[in-house]
């Protein structure tokens, strides 16, 4: 895409992280975004969240309208990201 010109490419997930370092470092007048991860080009900004924030208020509301008493949580592959979401899930449950 920075190849193509567009004026600002996003990685989405810390699977990009590798992708998103190498390209910036050839692109230097090139704008990027990674998101949950961090790259550190200075044309590249880095989007961090508190996943377990957000999940907690989750956590809540199934807690809230749960009407078996059972809740899950599927976090799809284990990592740390995942395993933030997880965490503040269960604290707010």
């Amino acid at each position: 895409l920075a190849r193509q010109n567009f004026d600002l490419v996003f990685g989405i997930g810390y699977m990009m992280q590798g992708a998103v370092d190498e390209i910036a470092k050839q692109q230097k007048n090139k704008h990027f975004a990674i998101v949950d991860s961090e790259v550190k080009e200075p044309n590249v900004a880095s989007i961090l969240f508190k996943e377990q924030e957000a999940s907690f208020l989750v956590g809540i509301a199934a807690a809230m309208t749960t009407k078996s008493n059972k809740i899950g949580f599927i976090g799809g592959q284990e990592s740390e990201v995942i395993g933030r979401f997880e965490a503040g899930f269960r604290a707010g449950v």
